[in-house]
């Protein structure tokens, strides 16, 4: 097969994946952002270090733990 030859099928290849099926022509909801807090959130001590946590939502407890540099500003858009 030629250079130009597979070039040509990548390009049908690729245009046939974007048609939209059923499945994927519903529309998205909207994700719910934390809530502003202006008393803030809340801190505890460990071992010498300031912790800022969330409490949040109904249900069974889940801890969301960022990398390093992040913060719970990235978990917004998880945190209902």
């Amino acid at each position: 097969m030629t250079r130009r030859g597979f070039t040509a099928k990548g390009i049908v290849a690729s245009g046939v994946s974007v048609i939209e099926s059923p499945l994927t022509a519903k529309p998205v909801q909207g994700v719910e952002r934390l809530p502003y807090k202006p008393e803030g959130y809340n801190y505890c001590t460990w071992r010498g270090h300031k912790i800022h946590y969330i409490v949040q939502g109904e249900g069974s407890l889940v801890v969301l733990i960022h990398g390093f540099g992040a913060s719970a500003f990235h978990w917004r858009y998880n945190i209902p």
